[in-house]
């Protein structure tokens, strides 16, 4: 479906506690625990993006 639209899957976000807890202190879960498996793969993704758009 992604190639017919022409999107790609940057990467799959998981469940993960620690973004709740991030959200429940208003704290993005990249500052709250960088070391969460969530911010971790935000944090590819970002990477990803920019990339992407200085290449």
């Amino acid at each position: 479906m992604t190639d017919e639209l022409g999107y790609q899957i940057l990467g799959k976000i998981p469940i993960d506690y620690e973004v709740v807890k991030a959200l429940v202190n208003m704290v993005p879960v990249t500052d709250f625990n960088p070391n969460a498996e969530a911010s971790k793969i935000l944090t590819a993704i970002a990477k990803r993006v920019e990339d992407e758009v200085l290449t």
